[in-house]
C-alpha cells in the first residue's frame, strides 16, 4: 500500500523550517480585536438608543419604524459579545492566515465587476418605470450570469421569486411602498 505524503498526515511539515509557532497571546495583548469587540458592542448600544429618538405615531402602524434599528442594535450586542468572550476564552497563535479559503494573489476579475456594475445601472433604470420587481429580478439575474452561473431559466425563477417575496414582504407587512411599475395591478393586494 501506498504511503501518504507527510503533508497529509501533518500539515504542519510544510512549513518552512524557520517558521516557529508563536506562543499564544494573552487577551490582554490583543487589544486592537478587543477595541473592534468595544467598537462593535458601542455601535450596539448606539442603535437601541437611537431607535428610542424615533417618533412613532399611534396612527395605524402595523409594525413600528424602530423595530429595525432595535434589530440591528441586539444583533450588534450579540455579535460584539460574543467576539469579546472569543477574544478572551481562546488565545491566538498567529496561524489563522493558512485556513483562510481565498488566494491573496490571485487578480481582480475585472469583468464580474463591470457586468455587475451594468446590473446596477439597469437597476437603477428600470426601477423608474418598469418597478422594483422588474429591476430588482433583473439585477438578481445578471449578478447570478456574472458569477459564472450557466443555469438560467433556474436562476431566473430564483429572481423573480426573490424579488416578488421582498416587494411582499416591505409592501404588505412592513407598509413601505415600493414602485410597482408593469406588475402594480398583480402586486396590489
Amino acid at each position: 500500500m501506498d504511503e501518504l505524503p507527510k503533508s497529509i498526515v501533518d500539515p504542519q511539515s510544510d512549513r518552512d523550517a524557520g517558521e516557529q509557532p508563536t506562543e499564544p497571546l494573552t487577551p490582554w495583548q490583543r487589544w486592537g480585536e478587543l477595541l473592534i469587540a468595544a467598537t462593535v458592542l458601542g455601535l450596539g448600544a448606539l442603535a437601541l438608543t437611537g431607535a428610542q429618538d424615533i417618533r412613532v405615531s399611534a396612527s395605524a402602524v402595523q409594525v413600528s419604524p424602530r423595530l429595525i434599528p432595535q434589530i440591528i442594535g441586539v444583533g450588534l450586542l450579540v455579535v460584539g459579545g460574543w467576539y469579546t468572550v472569543e477574544i478572551i476564552r481562546r488565545p491566538y497563535t498567529g496561524h489563522g492566515e493558512e485556513s483562510e479559503d481565498f488566494d491573496p494573489g490571485a487578480k481582480t476579475d475585472w469583468t464580474v465587476l463591470a457586468i455587475i456594475a451594468a446590473g446596477l445601472v439597469c437597476y437603477a433604470i428600470l426601477m423608474e418605470f418598469a418597478g422594483f420587481v422588474t429591476a430588482s429580478a433583473a439585477l438578481f439575474f445578471i449578478s447570478a450570469l456574472a458569477m459564472g452561473s450557466r443555469s438560467y431559466l433556474r436562476d431566473a425563477a430564483i429572481a423573480i421569486a426573490l424579488a416578488v417575496a421582498i416587494f411582499l414582504v416591505f409592501d404588505t407587512w412592513l407598509g413601505v411602498r415600493l414602485p410597482t411599475g408593469v406588475f402594480g395591478e398583480w402586486l396590489s393586494l
